[in-house]
């Protein structure tokens, strides 16, 4: 969800302001439930594979979710910018909302950059061991 929705609602010439506002609204739809299934999933996840709470603090696994984590949450904000701004504002001004999803877009690509980064690093380097 998180790599193709940047794809998915980058603005294109060939894409009316309607159709960038429409897929727009679809995906901020999904994202209101996706997203914290994502978290809970997510969470439940890190305290399994680090046994409990005291697993996560002061491991390295602990400080690569907690990076990731913090870079998700950003983008969840990112999210919340789009949904309550940039989405409202495709109404009003679609060339200017255009600009500011794109940056949004990009902002976002990175962040899904760095997450993905930080659960590489907890999966393989920093892996609890059994």
């Amino acid at each position: 969800f998180w790599a193709v929705a940047p794809l998915t609602l980058w603005p294109r010439k060939d894409l009316a302001d309607e159709d960038v506002a429409a897929r727009n609204s679809k995906v901020g739809a999904v994202a209101l439930t996706a997203v914290p299934a994502l978290f809970i999933a997510g969470g439940t996840l890190a305290l399994w594979f680090g046994e409990g709470p005291t697993g996560l603090t002061g491991s390295s696994y602990g400080g690569s979710l907690a990076i990731k984590t913090l870079l998700a949450t950003m983008a969840l904000g990112l999210g919340a910018w789009n949904r309550l701004s940039i989405a409202k504002l495709m109404l009003t001004n679609p060339s200017k909302a255009q600009r500011s999803l794109k940056v949004a877009l990009a902002v976002d690509a990175a962040l899904f950059l760095g997450a993905a980064f930080a659960v590489t690093i907890a999966t393989t380097v920093a892996a609890p061991q059994t």
